[in-house]
């Protein structure tokens, strides 16, 4: 039974995600989140702005009546950790398999390359051999449910 139901709409560079949290012992909603993601400059770079919603179904017809299409749903079950620099999101993604989510916070002008190399000789530090996968759209993810794969997706928000 999947923890997390991502819905994610996205136009163009920006993405527009209803979560609904459930406990993952009965299934039960926790709570709904919406998120917007503006894509930045650089790959994988995005700010972020979320905010819980008291109905993630209503949350996700508005957004259908402003004209936002939903692309995909993804159904995953998550472990989240935190380091002095990396939130790490392990996630077991249904249809995928397993990929390892780094996120860190950063000033817009922070040396993107440097930071994501940082996060890829972290992983190697742990033994985590995988591919990095260069996801910032919900479309893109839609393409990989035909293959599966073990990923490293690392983030910048």
């Amino acid at each position: 039974m999947p923890e997390q139901v991502d819905a994610p709409i996205v136009p163009g560079s920006k993405i527009m995600r209803v979560r609904d949290v459930l406990n993952p012992e009965t299934g039960e909603l926790q709570r709904s989140l919406m998120t917007l993601k503006v894509e930045g400059q650089a790959k994988l770079v995005s700010d972020e702005y979320e905010f819980a919603v008291d109905d993630g179904n209503a949350a996700r017809q508005m957004l259908t009546a402003l004209g936002w299409q939903e692309v995909v749903t993804v159904d995953k079950v998550r472990l989240e950790s935190k380091t002095e620099d990396y939130t790490i999101c392990i996630d077991e993604v249904a249809g995928l398999g397993l990929f390892i989510e780094l996120e860190v916070l950063t000033e817009d002008s922070a040396d993107v390359k440097n930071i994501q190399q940082q996060m890829c000789n972290f992983l190697k530090n742990l033994d985590i051999d995988g591919k990095l996968c260069h996801i910032f759209s919900d479309a893109s993810l839609r393409n990989l449910l035909s293959s599966r794969l073990f990923g490293v997706y690392l983030t910048l928000l």
